[in-house]
């Protein structure tokens, strides 16, 4: 009994049946795939859905929720882009300062652009296309980011994580924050959770989204891809993408950049591992703190932030050596993507352009200080947990990511010091919510190879191992208390209708304005609207040039002049004079408006068109009036 049941037994025919030969093994896996590409597909629309759910269903809900509603939040910049959307689906995509649609406007502007084909392909109104395709770029990422999960951890169940990153706060709500939820810095900064700038659903959330995108195609690439010209294809789509981020919002581009640079930069010198590299890359950080302030002073803030890179540069130089040169062509494809808008921008500074000089010398008080450590820590525990694990298992990317991406936020954010001063609180925020897109799938491979050599891990690094993790998880659920304060706080979930009957009005009393497509505001001439008459509503409704611009995005071509005009709005004249000076050849008045520029200047001015409408309350008519030559 004994001998049998310790000894081999012998193969015979009924053994041969139980166990299928190796091709018919081969054949169920491949049978496999199809199923499993289902439920993974499956579980990327719920998490997608579940991400809708949790970022905008407090505004879906709501009985005054219609697609054409703008979110009330921070509107001013916001309304501003939606001037270009608003003239892309007017026929009008050149790239001239988008409300008067005089002078140049080198704001990065492509995806406000796409919105405006959108509207105008789709019949789409350009607040329903703005809100549509802000909130669907998001949910095709968060559906790209459970996938890379799925892929990374071998898990279908891990991809319902996907949503779970963008909850993550700042422990805003335990600082004492009078707002809750987010800290206020000087001046207009503040530090918020992914949360918080991803509601914006304009283009630095799309450009973000994108970044994010192509950050997880590497990372799946040069973690599951064996086959070389795979590798090489994939790698230059994403670098493709992270150039197009160029084109939609620089600071996000520029954070892309960092981050890919120094993880890049850390991962080689982990393989190499020449000691006195990691101290010239170590001198190359106190460089840029000596002689950026310098740089800046001689060359601008453009050249310092390229400066910033500078640490980078020994693992670069061995990754452009090992990769034999490819790493340049990356580099290429990525600088011929961001192409438009770089010569746009250099293009603009060397010809002294005063908007681009304006901008350049006007971030001040951007600074992120301590708060910034504190505020990120739900993010930092699990980078330093990756970072020992790397360390004790000796693998390269587990150092190189989190080391990497501590560097570049370190550098980013604190450009204000050593000389860039380009608001580094922006650089802290898009490096926040990138770090949120990629740390649970690097954390995914991470605990996948740990958990599969549990048994093999010390009892104490098994302890070590569940710690952090139970750490990392109560952190960042903590800070989560944000997000839910962000939910219900009313005042930044407010809707602004811009389909009223006023508003309904105003579109169709301006509908005689001269206006074709591709034309610009020198050949139709500005319209004005009276005090009672806000200019970027009267923009979205009339769709023509507009007294009106964004002192930090674009200005006009005779800047001075629709200054004079803005003044004596807000003052409630109408100066004939002022108004022929700055090429102002329309005047919309609101007969219900206090300030009655129609009995005041009626006489004074040509009748053109008229459109009544009716408000709780009120009742009034939007009356187009033509100046006089």
């Amino acid at each position: 009994m004994t001998s049998a049941t310790t000894s081999p037994p012998t193969q015979g025919p009924r053994d041969t049946a139980a166990r299928p030969p190796a091709r018919s093994r081969a054949t169920e896996i491949a049978a496999r795939r199809p199923v499993r590409a289902g439920l993974a597909a499956l579980v990327a629309v719920v998490a997608a859905i579940a991400h809708l759910w949790l970022q905008a269903g407090a505004l879906l809900t709501r009985p005054d929720f219609a697609w054409s509603s703008f979110r009330d939040y921070f509107p001013y910049d916001q309304l501003s882009y939606m001037s270009m959307v608003v003239n892309t689906a007017e026929g009008k995509s050149d790239a001239f300062e988008p409300f008067t649609e005089t002078g140049v406007n080198n704001y990065p502007h492509l995806w406000y652009v796409v919105l405006g084909h959108v509207s105008r392909l789709t019949g789409l109104d350009p607040l329903q296309a703005w809100a549509i395709c802000g909130i669907g770029v998001q949910l095709v990422f968060v559906a790209v980011l459970a996938l890379a999960i799925v892929v990374l951890s071998g898990r279908l169940w891990a991809g319902l994580l996907a949503p779970l990153p963008f909850l993550v706060g700042t422990f805003s709500s335990f600082s004492g924050s009078p707002d809750g939820w987010f800290q206020r810095l000087d001046a207009h900064a503040v530090l918020w959770g992914a949360f918080g700038t991803l509601f914006t659903i304009n283009g630095e959330t799309a450009s973000l989204c994108l970044g994010g995108t192509a950050l997880l195609v590497l990372l799946v690439t040069w973690t599951r891809v064996r086959t070389p010209w795979v590798r090489t294809v994939l790698t230059v789509v994403a670098a493709a993408m992270i150039g197009l981020m160029a084109n939609i919002q620089t600071y996000s581009f520029l954070v892309t950049i960092y981050l890919v640079a120094f993880v890049v930069a850390a991962y080689w010198l982990v393989v190499v591992g020449r000691r006195w590299l990691w101290l010239v890359s170590g001198a190359g950080v106190l460089a840029v703190f000596v002689f950026g302030p310098g740089i800046a002073d001689s060359a601008g803030p453009l050249v310092t932030l390229m400066f910033g890179l500078v640490p980078a540069l020994p693992g670069l130089v061995v990754a452009l050596v090992r990769s034999r040169g490819l790493l340049a062509v990356y580099g290429v494809v990525a600088l011929a993507a961001a192409a438009p808008q770089l010569t746009a921008t250099l293009g603009g500074v060397a010809s002294g352009d005063p908007f681009l000089t304006y901008r350049v010398e006007s971030s001040a008080n951007l600074g992120v200080d301590w708060r910034g450590v504190v505020a990120a820590a739900a993010l930092w525990l699990p980078l330093l947990g990756i970072a020992a694990a790397g360390v004790a298992r000796r693998r390269p990317l587990w150092v190189a990511y989190p080391v990497g991406v501590l560097v570049a936020w370190f550098l980013a954010a604190s450009n204000d010091i050593w000389g860039a001063n380009q608001e580094p609180y922006r650089f802290w925020l898009d490096t926040f919510v990138l770090v949120c897109m990629t740390v649970l799938p690097v954390g995914a491979i991470v605990l996948r190879d740990l958990l599969a050599d549990g048994p093999a891990l010390a009892p104490l690094a098994r302890r070590a191992v569940g710690a952090v993790v139970t750490v990392a998880v109560g952190l960042a659920a903590l800070s989560a208390v944000d997000f839910v304060r962000f939910t219900q706080d009313d005042d930044y979930h407010r809707l602004i209708d811009y389909n009223t009957t006023r508003d309904q009005a105003m579109t169709a009393a301006t509908r005689s304005i001269e206006d074709t497509p591709g034309g610009s505001g020198d050949a139709t001439g500005l319209l004005v609207g009276d005090p009672c008459t806000e200019p970027m509503q009267l923009k979205i409704a009339a769709g023509v040039p507009v007294v009106n611009y964004n002192l930090g995005m674009a200005w006009p071509e005779d800047r001075a002049a629709i200054d004079q005009v803005s003044a004596d709005r807000t003052a409630g004249v109408l100066d004939l004079g002022h108004l022929r000076q700055a090429n102002v050849r329309w005047v919309l008045t609101d007969s219900a408006c206090t300030v009655n520029w129609e009995s005041a200047y009626g006489d004074q001015l040509e009748r053109v068109d008229a459109a009544g409408f009716e408000l709780p309350g009120i009742t009034g008519t939007m009356t187009l009036w033509r100046v006089p030559s």
